[in-house]
């Protein structure tokens, strides 16, 4: 029985789960330094993770007419892109 102070154990989310929240809450953009503040993971552990992401064809690997690299997830795309296609 577990009193009114006693803390839990809460399973951290997991890297993925993480980056399909940024991509719900960004309109399907990603970048690897967006991962990797909400995380707590390296900026290169997070792309690592997006392009296995896109590997499995849940992303696609977009440029920022600024020249950005930006992971889309089309799923949660809620507008046009401003992306130039490589």
């Amino acid at each position: 029985m577990m009193s009114g102070g006693e803390a839990r154990y809460v399973k951290p989310e997991s890297t993925e789960k993480t980056i399909l929240k940024i991509a719900r809450k960004n309109g399907g953009q990603v970048t690897p330094g967006e991962v990797a503040i909400e995380s707590e993971i390296t900026v290169d552990q997070a792309r690592k993770e997006l392009d296995t992401l896109a590997s499995k064809g849940l992303a696609e690997l977009r440029v920022r007419a600024s020249g950005v690299v930006v992971y889309f997830f089309p799923e949660f795309s809620s507008e046009k892109s401003e992306f130039v296609d490589l």
